[in-house]
């Protein structure tokens, strides 16, 4: 096989194997009861759940968007998120395994 095919070949399996879509966008979020109107400055932060996945099956329980908002707000140590955006991000190898994860990004006061 030449080595342009080849190349050609492995980036097409590299595009196949990885992927994001959004999967919406939230004015205002949060885990917690009472979120507080903050005087402090909002960080932008991101939080995740993932599961890694052999073959095609879970190795684990299913990413949850609660946990992901959940690890946000601790690593912006907030009550509250603004502007969030949550994503479904996938990494997989074809028959061999890899990793599926909701992630949220937003502005944490």
């Amino acid at each position: 096989m030449p080595a342009a095919l080849r190349i050609a070949a492995l980036t097409l399996l590299t595009g196949l194997a990885a992927g994001c879509f959004t999967v919406g966008h939230l004015a205002f979020v949060t885990t917690r009861n009472g979120p507080s109107a903050s005087g402090s400055d909002p960080r932008h932060v991101r939080g995740q759940s993932c599961v890694p996945l052999i073959v095609v099956f879970p190795a684990g329980p299913l990413p949850n968007l609660a946990d992901a908002v959940e690890a946000a707000l601790r690593a912006g140590e907030g009550r509250a998120m603004r502007n969030a955006v949550v994503r479904f991000e996938l990494a997989y190898v074809p028959f061999v395994g890899g990793r599926g994860c909701y992630v949220v990004e937003g502005d944490v006061s």
